[in-house]
């Protein structure tokens, strides 16, 4: 199977010997995948490898994605290792991403990830640290994902700035629940900004 890595054979053939290595107990299965992740063999086969790490999670795997991450210039490659945090269930490294990352792009992606992983808490947190309008505008999509309205709500009455509290109120108007049409209810009654109304 190694030696079928390292050939020109179809791309399929390659993929799924990478698939049965994924799959294997042997270290040296193991080896070969993680070679393979950090891209001695070629870049769509890397890809995939990562892809692999990630379905099957474990403490290993995820520092073994961690360390390439890390390492790597490659925007599509560090994508991918998000999304395999994503898939694994880790949330603690994929919010590192979303406070640290210097890519725009991958930072969004970081937080929109968090999302679809439900981490309701990590939003929270990352929303309180957080100082780029733009950015808080993207936990709150994030928050709106996970289906967190108690918390739009407080954005929605409470926050300063006024773009993130429009946002928060048009947030609100697609959630289409009870608590936030009593909470717009409430803002519309209170409210003297025609904007906010």
């Amino acid at each position: 199977l190694e030696q079928l890595l390292q050939t020109k054979t179809s791309p399929k053939l390659r993929e799924r010997a990478l698939f049965v290595l994924s799959q294997s107990e042997p270290p040296k299965a193991r080896e070969i995948v993680t070679r393979a992740a950090k891209g001695e063999f070629n870049p769509d086969l890397q890809m995939k490898a990562v892809q692999s790490l990630g379905v099957y999670g474990g403490g290993r795997n995820r520092q073994l994605l961690s360390e390439i991450y890390a390492s790597s210039n490659d925007v599509a490659l560090k994508r991918q290792i998000l999304h395999s945090f994503m898939v694994s269930g880790d949330r603690d490294t994929v919010l590192k991403a979303a406070r640290s990352e210097s890519n725009p792009e991958l930072r969004r992606q970081a937080i929109q990830l968090l999302g679809a992983m439900g981490a309701g808490a990590q939003l929270n947190e990352l929303y309180a640290s957080e100082s780029a309008i733009e950015n808080k505008a993207q936990i709150m999509q994030a928050m709106f994902t996970t289906g967190n309205s108690a918390r739009l709500i407080e954005l929605a009455k409470g926050e300063k700035e006024p773009k993130l509290r429009l946002r928060a109120i048009q947030l609100l108007g697609t959630m289409n629940t009870p608590q936030s049409a009593e909470a717009l209810t409430s803002i519309y009654s209170s409210s003297t900004e025609q904007e906010v109304r």
